[in-house]
């Protein structure tokens, strides 16, 4: 196996009774992944028994104009959540370049060393590409042009890229990260690209999904290293070993 280190961390997002400990299992057993997994949290005991570095959600807050929008800030469970996916390189060391991001219902099916290669070849061509980040696509029936739940920054590149998209989720008018991302990508004339699709599964049971991967004889599952089951993803399964 060729051992690849083009990315310098993962981050993943568990708040309130969601848990992160099936993606670190996988990433660390299936995924062979050796480097700082970091969980953005408000339960730190929790993340550092499953072997992750916590990173308090209370140490990293935005600035408000006035009472009313922090208001609506502490009472936004969406926003207040996803903002914190575009705030990683303010949270993270200074010698996190690459991250890998992944919702906490992700798993990882097989070793990430043929996804970092393809990640070494992406960072060497920043310039030319004008890429700011590299993200799934979203799903046929969706109306997004990219899923937020698996995606690929750069500390540089993708920084006016996550400013923005934090703006954006602040205003309030979104009930998904991925509309304000998709707002903010119209808006700014930023470039997101897209990762090879059939490195990803959604396990979400829809008739796009489940009629793919039948055509296919079942090898769409099968070859995906990241296994995202989205919403239809118990906590309870998200929470085994």
């Amino acid at each position: 196996i060729i051992k690849s280190t083009s990315v310098d961390a993962v981050v993943t997002i568990a708040t309130g009774e969601y848990s992160a400990a099936r993606l670190i299992s996988t990433l660390r057993r299936a995924g062979q992944f050796d480097r700082p997994i970091y969980v953005v949290t408000d339960n730190p005991d929790a993340v550092e028994s499953h072997g992750a570095i916590p990173l308090l959600v209370h140490d990293f807050e935005p600035s408000f104009e006035s009472d009313v929008k922090r208001s609506n800030w502490e009472n936004s469970k969406i926003a207040k959540v996803k903002w914190y996916k575009t705030q990683i390189f303010n949270m993270l060391p200074e010698e996190s370049k690459t991250v890998l991001f992944l919702d906490a219902d992700v798993e990882i099916h097989k070793s990430l060393a043929p996804f970092e290669m393809k990640v070494a070849s992406y960072r060497e061509t920043l310039t030319s590409t004008k890429c700011t980040s590299y993200c799934f696509k979203e799903r046929l029936h969706t109306t997004h042009s990219h899923n937020s739940g698996t995606c690929v920054y750069f500390r540089d590149a993708s920084s006016e890229m996550l400013h923005e998209w934090g703006r954006e989720i602040l205003t309030g008018a979104y009930s998904m990260d991925q509309g304000a991302l998709d707002a903010m990508l119209k808006r700014t004339g930023l470039k997101m690209c897209s990762l090879p699709s059939k490195m990803q599964y959604y396990t979400a049971v829809t008739v796009w999904t489940w009629l793919g991967n039948v055509l296919s004889g079942g090898q769409i599952q099968r070859r995906a290293i990241f296994v995202h089951a989205t919403s239809l993803k118990s906590l309870r399964h998200m929470a085994s070993e």
